[in-house]
């Protein structure tokens, strides 16, 4: 019914539980609506194994689904919804005008070296933090040349000096306006001198949350 009566959909968001049994929101992905901007998936099992009408059988039906909406500039997706394994499959030149992206960190490194224009990024797992870890998510990053907010969470094992991981990721993101930092175990992370700290923050930041 959604798909009959609303053509001139602009926005969808389906953030998923109880209420939307598996298998109730398979058909919007044979639904094409031409001025939809922003789509946001929660944890809904939208994807399935049979193709939609006029797609091969290597085409999963999101990833078609996501190809046939050029105008999308927002996207947030979750890993049940999406998986980061099938959106590699996405046509590169497909969804030129993203710009706001949230997800996963595996999302984002398919996503990144094709759409270096995303400006906004919500990585929305928590990322565990090891050694080579924050070169990782630095390295990631760095492709996205017109990054102007980041919102990250991260979860340490063991003692973390803050300080060498915010460096990282700012030296990754010269543009950066907006940086919120979550530590899901806090007693584990520590910056040691923010008077240190303040030499390395991005010159336009105009926005900083560390908690």
């Amino acid at each position: 019914m959604l798909i009959r009566r609303s053509p001139n959909l602009e926005e969808l968001h389906i953030l998923g539980g109880p209420l939307i049994p598996d298998g109730t929101v398979h058909p919007l992905c044979n639904a094409r609506w031409p001025l939809l901007h922003s789509l946001s998936l929660g944890d809904i099992m939208l994807d399935w194994s049979v193709p939609p009408p006029g797609h091969t059988a290597s085409t999963r039906p999101l990833i078609a689904f996501l190809e046939a909406h050029q105008r999308l500039r927002s996207l947030r997706t979750s890993r049940i919804a999406l998986s980061p394994h099938h959106l590699s499959s996405l046509d590169r030149s497909s969804l030129p005008d993203l710009t706001h992206f949230a997800g996963s960190l595996e999302h984002l490194q398919v996503l990144a070296p094709s759409h270096p224009n995303i400006t906004h990024v919500v990585l929305e797992d928590p990322l565990i933090i090891r050694d080579i870890a924050p070169l990782l998510i630095a390295g990631v990053l760095q492709s996205l040349r017109c990054l102007t907010e980041l919102h990250i969470a991260f979860i340490f094992h063991s003692s973390y000096e803050g300080g060498s991981l915010i460096r990282n990721l700012v030296g990754a993101c010269h543009g950066l306006t907006t940086l919120e930092l979550t530590c899901a175990r806090r007693s584990s992370f520590r910056v040691v001198s923010f008077s240190l700290f303040a030499t390395f923050v991005p010159r336009f930041l105009t926005s900083l949350r560390i908690h």
